[in-house]
């Protein structure tokens, strides 16, 4: 195992998780780091990298070393790898959130929300014209799909095309 896996303070082990696909240390701990600022400020990777710079210690948290730093483009980088393998990823924390919390999946909801861009996204085959629910009829959307169980966690996403209806 690597160095910094012994005392890696998350309980859902994802960086073990992580190791076990063969990612090295850095990327590790890039990849960490960047899902912890994503969660708490919901931002871009330019943003995410501005915060983990001026604003963040979650660099502190992931890393073994003092002053570690990941840089812009492997935080670019970093969404490619990790959607990669998101299936994989999806079914190992629904595996652990259901053991570390005791969890029974009895009852689930299913739910869709779109979004939209401004831009044109010519090359997006799934960014198509649907029905916005912020009434942005004139961009191209897509829809998340989310499986949710009766605890709030989600077990399971998708992105699918932009036309699709809640039906």
């Amino acid at each position: 195992m690597p160095n910094g896996s012994a005392n890696r303070p998350f309980k859902l082990g994802l960086a073990d998780f992580l190791c076990s696909k063969g990612w090295t240390e850095n990327k590790i701990q890039t990849a960490i780091s960047h899902l912890v600022v994503r969660t708490i400020y919901s931002q871009s990777e330019l943003s995410s990298y501005h915060t983990m710079l001026n604003n963040s210690a979650a660099c502190e948290l992931c890393g073994d070393e003092e002053g570690w730093f990941p840089g812009l483009n492997a935080l670019y980088k970093i969404t490619d790898d990790l959607f990669s393998i998101k299936t994989e990823i999806e079914d190992y924390l629904c595996s652990k959130t259901d053991n570390l919390f005791n969890l029974e999946n009895r009852i689930m909801l299913f739910d869709l929300t779109n979004f939209y861009f401004e831009g044109r996204k010519a090359r997006r085959e799934k960014a198509v014209f649907g029905r916005s629910k912020e009434k942005r009829n004139d961009c191209k959307l897509l829809v998340l799909a989310l499986c949710i169980n009766k605890e709030g966690f989600i077990r399971y996403s998708d992105i699918l095309e932009g036309n699709m209806s809640d039906a």
